[in-house]
Formats: C-alpha cells, structure tokens, sequence
C-alpha cells in the first residue's frame, strides 16, 4: 500500500538534484501526491473492511471444517473396522475348508495305503503258491525221468499236481472271501453310518434327509407277519410261541433293508419307530437284534452298532445273521 507515495517522493528527491525545471513543475507533482496519498488511505481502508469480512467467514468456515473432518475420520474408522471383522470372518471360513480337506487328504491316504498292502500280499501270494510248487513238479518230474517212469509213479506224480492246484484254488479262494468281505464291511459300514446321522436331524430337514436317505439305498421294508398270532399266543400263557415270520410290506414296514449281494440284505429298524415293549418282544426285534433295552417305557433313539443279514426269496425274508443296537430315550 505505500509503494506509490515512497515511488513518488523519489520522483522529488529526484528532480531535487537538478530536473526541476520550473514552478509549475513543482506544483504538478505536489498535486499528484496528494492524489496517490489520498488513493492509499482509501485502497488501505478497504483492505482493512476486506480483511474483517475475510475473517468472519473464514472463522464460521472453520467450526463447519473441523465437524465435517471429524465425521470423514469416524466413517474411515468404522470402515475400517468392519472390514478387518469381515476379514477375520473369512479367514475363519477358509480355516474350516482347509480343516475339512485335510480330513478328506488323510481318509484318501488310508484308502491308498490299504490298496498297496493288499495289492502287494496278491503279489506274494502269486509267488509263494505258484512258482514255487511248479519247481517242485519240476524236480519230481526229472526224477522219475532220471530213475525210469511206471504206471505208479505216473499216478503218484498226477495226485501231486492235483494237490498242488487245489491247494492254489484254496488259497486263492479265501483270498477273494476275504476280499469280498472287506468290500462288503465297507458297504454296510456306510450304510450304518448314515442311518445313525439321521437322527441328528428333527422336523422337516429329518424328513428330507430321510427321503435322500431311502432314495441313495433303494430301501426295502418288510415286517413280522405274524405279530398278532404271536400276540395271542403269549395271551393263553404258552410256555413258548411261534417264531417271527417276515414277509414284504409297504411303507408301514418296521424294518429297512437294502441290498448287499446275491440275495442277502443288511436290515435295521425303520428311522424313527419307537421302540417299545410289543416291538421287542412280539415283532421280531428281539430275534433280529441284540440289545440293551429293557422293560422300563419306550425308546425314541436307535443306535445301530452292527446291521442284522437278511436273505429274500420271493417277498419271504430270513434272518441270517443278528445284528446289534443301542436304545437311548433322549
């Protein structure tokens, strides 16, 4: 604001050394100091009224600021946290997965453990029970060569070989059972382990998984058919009654069975049947299956520990093998 007054008195300090010419020289420039005194008094006032009405606003301005950051700060805040509980909830998520893929990893890993031990005990069997009594007959064979063959050491040598090849079959034969067995035991096994996990279930998600559950086993049911005669007889207080007799029934049939192979059948009680007193001792249960119940009211939960073996023959079921449960009330 003083740069024009100090840049005219220079003008004057200037024509004081000599380029003041006249009077009226002087008088000009006294009048335009006069004016550029006058025009910074007012551009100084104006300044000032600029520099309050700046400072009013910039003070209103700076409590609105000042909230509006401290809103921005709280909402990153709150993002932020959200998103790390978002984060840690995944990890969690994937932490199960892995859990559940190592469980899956170690079932595989058994599965191919026990195919190389039975695959190498059919290796061993291949080389103990073949190649070693067919030098045997080797060696025989060159004897009698050697000593001079007759009718009785040609029999002798035939019976030999007979043995030798049946006692092949033999082997042979009961490694299959057992292989067959195993195979069985495995079917069977998942067969009772689903049936048991259905009770885990209630309301309507039970009568789903009950639908998969006949659906995945093709269920079959049958029941005792002579429950009510038994009934009667134990009535007239006989010392003993008929056996049960089972035959094919439709969905009311308190037994379930699916197939197994040839015509035998792994069999456990219908899902959800109470069992109680008649059950057991009339229909069947009894004979079936080994248990722990006793007399003392009705039990709403079955455990199968071992399936009872059916064979079927034209709708008429027999009872081959007992099977084993566990009766719980709650």
């Amino acid at each position: 604001m003083t740069l024009v007054p100090w840049a005219i008195l220079s003008r004057i300090a200037y024509a004081a050394n000599g380029e003041i010419e006249s009077v009226d020289d002087i008088n000009i420039i006294n009048e335009k100091v006069n004016n550029a005194l006058d025009l910074a008094s007012r551009t100084q006032q104006t300044a000032d009224k600029i520099l309050l009405q700046v400072n009013d606003i910039l003070g209103i301005s700076l409590d609105l600021w000042i909230y509006i950051l401290l809103g921005i700060c709280l909402f990153i805040i709150l993002g932020m946290i959200f998103l790390l509980n978002q984060r840690a909830n995944d990890n969690r998520i994937v932490n199960d997965k892995i859990r559940q893929l190592e469980g899956k990893i170690d079932k595989l890993e058994r599965c191919i453990e026990t195919f190389e031990n039975e695959k190498n005990k059919t290796k061993t069997i291949s080389v103990t029970t073949i190649n070693k009594p067919t030098k045997e007959i080797f060696d025989y064979k060159t004897n009698n060569e050697f000593l001079g063959r007759n009718d009785a050491n040609e029999t002798l040598q035939n019976q030999n070989m007979n043995l030798v090849q049946k006692e092949f079959e033999l082997k042979q034969s009961k490694k299959e059972q057992e292989d067959e067995f195993k195979e069985l035991k495995m079917k069977y096994m998942d067969f009772v382990n689903k049936y048991n996990n259905l009770y885990r279930f209630s309301g309507y998600e039970a009568k789903q998984k009950r639908k998969t559950f006949e659906q995945d086993f093709n269920i079959r049911t049958f029941t005792c058919n002579n429950y009510e005669k038994r009934i009667d007889e134990l009535s007239d207080i006989r010392e003993s009654y008929s056996e049960p007799t089972f035959k094919d029934s439709g969905s009311d049939g308190v037994y379930w069975a699916t197939f197994m192979k040839d015509n035998m059948y792994a069999v456990v009680p219908r899902f959800n049947i109470t069992y109680e007193n008649q059950l057991h001792e009339m229909a069947g249960m009894k004979e079936a299956f080994n248990s722990d119940y006793k007399n003392e009211g009705a039990y709403k939960y079955i455990k199968v520990i071992k399936p009872a073996f059916f064979s079927y023959l034209n709708g008429n079921w027999k009872l081959e093998e007992q099977g084993k449960l566990e009766l719980r009330k709650q």
